[in-house]
């Protein structure tokens, strides 16, 4: 970790050394910038070295915002669809069509704001969150400590990249907002009530039926019924219901689709 911030310490120094402050304000892209001054015949390498050091978070955010959907479903946080598992390869499908629906936009460059945006939001409320949590409850027994002085510190750098972005960028930023509180009504008529209203239930679950139908899905507990081993079936081995010609797993999935209400 201390080499990581020695890296991206020594870098920030450089970019520093070698542009001017008219440089750094009026470039779209500072590593490619630098590049050209210092490495004009290699600038190219600029933006290979500035993926490789991205993907390895681009990768991670793949495969936790996902995962993030589907602990929050199961804990009734969000609505059941975003728990379903496709029973031929235990993966998020539905999740993945709504990846897939964020990724037609028209425009890259303002779905990368957008995302950006959310994940600093995203980070203070998860930083506030342990926070709370530590001054709430200073005894409870945690596998990795660390002072209180540093998730603050994280917590008040985050909190000016959400004011400051705000400031330059306010169509922008305002327009992220505004679709992150637009699942605001569904939490509160759907999710929040103990009783929801009988037609807001059927809803959900018709659309949680037509879902599963879609994209062959069942909740996860039908899923680890089904595929894993039990004391009847030896390790390794699928649940025949997988193996039949007739197709019993689809009509299992629809027979099914009542459970996920």
């Amino acid at each position: 970790m201390l080499t990581v911030i020695l890296v991206y310490a020594l870098t920030i120094v450089a970019y520093l050394l070698v542009l001017t402050q008219l440089e750094i304000l009026e470039s779209n892209a500072i590593a490619m910038t630098f590049g050209f001054n210092v490495f004009p015949v290699l600038f190219w390498l600029m933006p290979a070295f500035v993926a490789c050091s991205t993907i390895g978070n681009l990768n991670n955010g793949i495969l936790l915002f996902p995962r993030f959907m589907m602990a929050g479903a199961r804990q009734g946080h969000l609505p059941n669809v975003f728990s379903l598992l496709n029973v031929n390869y235990l993966t998020l499908i539905f999740n993945l069509f709504v990846s897939f629906l964020i990724l037609s936009t028209a425009s890259t460059y303002l779905l990368m704001q957008y995302m950006s945006y959310i994940g600093v939001i995203v980070n203070i409320t998860s930083i506030s969150t342990l926070i709370r949590r530590r001054l709430s409850h200073p005894d409870l027994p945690r596998q990795f400590r660390l002072l209180l002085v540093f998730p603050v510190f994280y917590w008040v750098i985050a909190l000016l990249l959400l004011i400051f972005p705000l400031y330059a960028q306010p169509w922008t930023k305002f327009s992220t907002l505004v679709l992150i509180f637009s699942g605001t009504p569904v939490y509160l008529l759907l999710i929040y009530p103990k009783t929801p209203l009988p037609i807001l239930k059927k809803l959900e679950k018709n659309v949680a039926h037509f879902c599963q139908k879609c994209v062959n899905a069942l909740p996860e507990e039908y899923e680890k019924r089904f595929y894993f081993e039990d004391e009847k079936n030896p390790k390794g081995q699928e649940n025949s219901a997988f193996k039949d010609e007739k197709g019993d797993l689809g009509e299992l999935c629809l027979n099914n689709v009542q459970t996920i209400s």
